[in-house]
């Protein structure tokens, strides 16, 4: 649609509070029938008044004599009749509509979150205060710790060709008064030690994501997120904040950031694991995760969901469980790996360490592994449980070899843990 402008500058007052105009009007000598009108000049054009009191019915012409004070007369007599006025009609122009407001990058993606997960326009409120905190942490602002948040790690694993970084943060429930929480995350690159001021568009976000947490999601404060990314070295800011409250007079919500270096391998070539996971338990599921739900719940693999311990101390009369993956083993003839786990423990004590014991090495080749292991199509785990009674109180350290015999290779992995009194 295309409107058209004139250059004629008239202001129109439309003064009728109940008379209904039906017939067209023109001005500047145009026919004009209906309601009799009375006009004054403006500074800036005319100013022209319908009146509902007087009748004319064939028409007024407007006219600006020299005195200031424009007539209106009809056609047969009555007024006598000025000048025309004095600026004439202009030439039309076609004017474009104006385009609507276009979303910025930004509200684009709020928007289509919002839409993806059917948030409520209060739910939309809260994330756009999310990714304001997380925006300030990214520029290096101050940020605020009213929950307490705090880091506890994170591990690596891979799916596919994705690498999947569980991670693990806590907060204090008795600040979040039983309620439920957001927690937002992003993860940017490391940014190149320059000393300049970060901006927020030379960082952009490989990962990014937000959901709400209730109190039973979170025992003890406990809250488990992942995020993925390809190999190399990346901050990632986590905020927490409370859901903001609907009843009156409730206090305002409160808010947490951190900050924390993570470190992403590559999982994709030569002899390698995820990291070696310490498990309270390990269920099995009757169904693989969908990808949303593998964000919540990052430490089900396959069939498997691992729930991590919540510490590495336990008692004598306890056990020490592990859990890894083992990535890109070579295949020997058969078409298998031909792989050796040795567990070596050793005490560390002030003086140094010395080996304490050994496990009975575990082997996964053609003999071990079912006919139908395929290392392209299968997740290569290796698990172990540990019973401690034999341990006498003390800290420990697991180092767990793996050698390939195929690929005539070896890698060694680490655990620290500590075994207290009954």
């Amino acid at each position: 649609m295309v409107l058209m402008r004139a250059t004629m500058r008239f202001a129109v007052l439309v003064a009728v509070a109940s008379a209904v105009i039906t017939a067209s009007e023109t001005v500047a000598g145009r026919q004009s029938t209906g309601i009799a009108v009375k006009a004054a000049i403006a500074p800036d054009g005319y100013d022209v008044q319908i009146c509902p009191h007087c009748s004319n019915v064939n028409g007024p012409r407007i006219a600006a004599p020299s005195s200031g004070v424009a007539t209106a007369q009809d056609e047969e007599g009555g007024f006598p009749v000025a000048a025309p006025p004095p600026e004439p009609l202009g030439a039309w122009e076609p004017i474009e509509d104006p385009e609507p407001p276009r979303e910025s990058p930004r509200d684009a993606q709020l928007n289509a979150l919002v839409r993806a997960r059917s948030f409520t326009d209060a739910q939309k409120g809260d994330v756009a205060a999310l990714w304001d905190l997380l925006d300030d942490a990214v520029e290096g602002k101050d940020t605020v710790n009213d929950l307490a948040l705090s880091w506890v790690g994170h591990d690596v694993l891979r799916e596919g060709d994705v690498v999947f970084a569980p991670f693990t943060v806590t907060l204090d429930p008795a600040r979040t008064g039983g309620s439920d929480v957001w927690i937002s995350w992003r993860v940017v690159p490391k940014p190149a030690a320059s000393g300049a001021r970060i901006e927020l568009k030379d960082l952009q976000p490989v990962f990014e994501d937000v959901s709400v947490v209730s109190p039973s999601q979170a025992p003890g404060g406990r809250i488990i997120r992942s995020f993925a990314a390809a190999p190399g070295e990346y901050d990632l800011f986590i905020v927490a904040r409370d859901v903001t409250p609907t009843r009156r007079g409730a206090p305002s919500p409160k808010a947490s950031v951190v900050k924390q270096a993570v470190s992403v391998p590559d999982l994709g070539t030569g002899l390698t694991t995820s990291s070696v996971i310490v498990p309270a338990t390990i269920t099995r599921l009757s169904a693989p995760l969908s990808p949303r739900e593998r964000i919540e719940r990052p430490y089900a693999i396959g069939v498997s969901e691992v729930v991590p311990a919540t510490t590495t101390t336990f008692d004598e009369d306890g056990n020490l469980s592990l859990f890894f993956l083992i990535y890109n083993p070579a295949s020997g003839a058969d078409g298998k790996p031909a792989l050796t786990v040795d567990y070596t423990f050793h005490i560390r004590q002030p003086g140094g360490e010395q080996v304490f014991n050994k496990t009975v090495p575990q082997i996964l080749n053609a003999t071990t592994l079912p006919a139908e292991f395929d290392p392209a199509q299968h997740q290569l785990q290796a698990s172990q449980v540990v019973p401690l009674t034999s341990f006498p109180p003390g800290d420990y350290r697991l180092q767990i070899t793996i050698t390939d015999a195929v690929a005539t290779t070896s890698i060694a992995r680490d655990v620290l843990f500590t075994v207290t009194g009954g």
